[in-house]
């Protein structure tokens, strides 16, 4: 017969239950941050090679979000670490579900806090890419919407840090002051909207370039390399929209208890946590290394115009067209 009690029986199979989890979610954090830690040396390159005041502006953004990437990664460490250390090799005499215990107050909150500002963060690059295209005339008017957002995220966030910051000197749980409860689904939903208006906005820059001169540079229905970057961002915009949303719906507390109602589901959903966090912060490198790299857009879109000047000249076509059609481009393009 085993001496063990019933209560350290039971606390033994979830230390044993969350070992196992952790251990493979720390492998999966490895991967992504690798992955991470690769697109910035990418985007670092890309950035400093153009040289240029917003471009150095823009790596710095993205290198402050590895920074946090980092810290959390560290934290989640240091956290299993603790974790075994407190319960399977500690000297203390406490019995195993005291042990067990005591993990409970172990600092994961910093992690929220530093999700938090990952996101915020992220939304700066997503904004500046909408900015890009609306930059130009009196439309960049609308780029106060987006603005608005997100201050208003990092203003969710400050508090969230204080809640965070609270929550560790009083084990309240966010239970306590009543605006902390649903602290961290505010912060998801205010980027939520940052993104839903930035990508929106975005779109309608595409279908408008589709329109007004993607017609022009080309005579068949084949998309020019301008447009293809212009679709990157939507549909980037779209997915990582997508990826907040569920981070929105998955903090409701109906669908986080049906999360965690059984073991394979928890075990699931803490996977993906851990790669989605990273995605999040991938993001933003990810679409950098994609709209930068392209350098010749530009130089693209020039020569498609000259060569369709050329033809309309030849079909003794007006030239104020063209002239007409170079202004339009600079609209699109003059904030690059």
């Amino acid at each position: 017969m085993s001496s063990l009690s019933q209560d350290d029986i039971d606390a033994l199979t979830s230390i044993g239950h969350e070992t196992t989890q952790t251990i493979v979610c720390l492998v999966v954090e490895a991967i992504m941050y690798t992955f991470f830690f690769i697109l910035v040396i990418m985007a670092g390159r890309i950035q400093f090679r153009k040289g240029s005041r917003l471009s150095v502006t823009m790596f710095g953004v993205i290198l402050i979000i590895f920074l946090l990437d980092t810290a959390g990664c560290v934290l989640d460490v240091n956290n299993a670490i603790r974790e075994i250390t407190l319960t399977l090799t500690s000297t203390f005499p406490l019995s195993l579900s005291d042990r067990y215990a005591s993990t409970f107050n172990l600092p994961y909150s910093i992690s929220n806090s530093l999700f938090a500002y990952m996101i915020c963060f992220g939304d700066v690059i997503i904004v500046w890419r909408a900015y890009v295209f609306w930059c130009y005339g009196k439309g960049r008017l609308i780029m106060i919407l987006p603005i608005f957002t997100l201050i208003g995220t990092f203003g969710i966030a400050g508090v969230l840090s204080f809640c965070v910051a609270r929550d560790m000197s009083t084990s309240d749980n966010f239970v306590t002051p009543p605006f902390c409860h649903h602290i961290q689904q505010d912060v998801y939903s205010l980027s939520l909207g940052t993104t839903a208006i930035s990508t929106a906005l975005t779109c309608y820059k595409t279908w408008t370039y589709r329109r007004e001169i993607g017609e022009h540079l080309s005579r068949s229905n084949k998309k020019t390399r301008t447009e293809k970057i212009m679709l990157i961002i939507v549909e980037s915009g779209v997915l990582y929209f997508l990826l907040l949303l569920e981070f929105v719906i998955g903090d409701i507390p109906k669908v986080l208890n049906a999360k965690y109602a059984k073991y394979n589901l928890t075990f699931a959903n803490l996977v993906w946590t851990y790669i989605a966090n990273h995605l999040l912060g991938i993001y933003p490198a990810l679409m950098v290394i994609l709209v930068n790299s392209q350098r010749s857009c530009l130089e693209e879109s020039i020569i498609s115009i000259h060569t369709m000047n050329q033809d309309i000249r030849t079909q003794d076509v007006s030239v104020q067209q063209p002239q007409v059609l170079h202004i339009r481009k600079r609209t699109y393009f003059s904030c690059v």
